[in-house]
């Protein structure tokens, strides 16, 4: 039978037989910027061997722990899978499995924090090893007969950017070169009538969060990401302005400002093609609740927001940052809605920004939101670059108005 890998490995094959054969320009083999055939050839062959090991691992993961439908599916990160049961043809997605060991099978995900592993009372005569296996496929360790001994015990594992000591009742603290890694845990089997004590043995075997096990509160993986957003920005009344999209350079390898750009909203464009100032919060640094209070945003005359395109506020449930179900399908107010809309007497907009409507009278100026959180975004496409401008980003002359509650 063809498996995947072999499919993998027949197409990466393929590709390497391409990228020997095929002729380059003369310019470019006879410049001494341009490998060529044979220096390309070299370097495709390293590479392939480089990346073997790690894209297989990574195939293997997404047939265990991401894609449930892969009919290999164990189970979720950071959740043990235990086979009451030995390898047999039918478990095609890892090749040369033992046949001697029942395996149980535990995939870390230790972005968020470091998580513990704890193993019971094993006799003495019966072998077991839980070995460690990093995104690199580096063994990184092992907990076992050999390695540490049948007596039980609590057990640390940290990813690469963990930073902090021993905590009491941790035994030992294994270190993965990656974010990700494979815990295999093996557990000999005597004889076919012994299954229900290596069952029992697997029962002991046991996950938990760092914060858990410290009967803390637990830890988020993106605490940091929200410090950013909360404080990586320049809070103009309430809203945060900056600039966090752009190219490689922009970022210039600040990876806490691209996951911050991320989850602000992925995808965005650079600051001279739009801006986007977002707040929870009103002008005193309340939460936004649309369960609690209605609100308004005011532009005074001849303020509204400077874009050479146009401008956009729109809602976003607080929690998951999607668009909210209403009574008259507006998520936004823009621009290009001005014309119906209605100003004061003082020529200023004022928007309304409340779950129930304001009134006929006020409807047309309505941007209705949810019945909890709220989280707003102000889009202004192609900024005007001249006073009164948004840009720079955080430092311009324009300021967004503050969402003031009402009374």
């Amino acid at each position: 039978m063809i498996t995947k890998r072999d499919l993998f490995r027949s197409a990466a094959l393929a590709a390497l037989s391409v990228t020997a054969t095929k002729s380059f320009p003369l310019h470019a083999q006879t410049s001494a910027k341009w490998p060529n055939v044979f220096e390309a050839k070299a370097i495709a062959e390293e590479g392939f061997t480089f990346g073997l090991p790690l894209v297989m691992n990574y195939a293997v993961m997404q047939e265990f722990a991401v894609d449930k439908n892969s009919g290999q599916f164990k189970a979720p990160f950071n959740e043990i899978n235990n086979e009451h049961r030995v390898a047999t043809p039918a478990d095609t997605a890892v090749i040369t499995p033992n046949s001697d060991t029942p395996y149980s099978m535990l995939w870390l995900d230790l972005r968020a924090e470091p998580m513990v592993i704890s193993v019971p009372l094993i006799e003495r005569d019966r072998y077991y090893s839980v070995q460690f296996i990093d995104g690199n496929t580096y063994n990184y360790g092992y907990i076992g007969t050999r390695a540490t001994g049948t007596e039980p015990g609590d057990y640390l594992v940290v990813g690469p950017d963990w930073k902090g000591g021993t905590p009491a009742g941790i035994k030992k603290v294994f270190s993965s070169t990656t974010p990700f890694s494979l815990t295999l845990f093996r557990t000999q089997l005597f004889k076919p009538d012994d299954i229900s004590n290596v069952e029992k043995i697997q029962a002991g075997y046991k996950v938990q969060p760092l914060s858990a096990y410290l009967k803390q509160p637990a830890q988020e993986g993106d605490d940091k990401v929200d410090k950013f957003l909360a404080s990586g920005m320049k809070n103009i009344n309430g809203w945060n302005v900056g600039a966090f999209f752009g190219d490689r350079a922009f970022y210039n390898g600040n990876w806490l400002m691209r996951a911050g750009a991320a989850k602000g909203g992925l995808y965005g464009n650079d600051a001279v093609e739009a801006m986007y100032p977002y707040t929870r919060s009103d002008a005193t640094g309340e939460p936004l609740d649309g369960s609690k209070f209605n609100y308004t945003i005011t532009f005074p005359a001849g303020e509204l927001p400077p874009a050479n395109a146009f401008w956009s506020v729109t809602m976003y449930d607080g929690k998951s940052q999607l668009l909210i179900k209403n009574p008259i399908n507006r998520y936004l107010i823009n621009a290009p809605m001005l014309p119906e809309m209605k100003k004061n007497a003082d020529g200023s907009l004022t928007l309304y920004v409340q779950k129930d409507s304001p009134g006929a009278d006020k409807e047309a100026n309505w941007l209705p939101a949810p019945n909890d959180k709220i989280y707003l975004v102000l889009r202004l496409y192609w900024p005007k670059p001249a006073p009164p401008s948004i840009l720079p980003a955080g430092e311009g002359t324009w300021k967004p108005p503050g969402v003031k509650k009402v009374s």
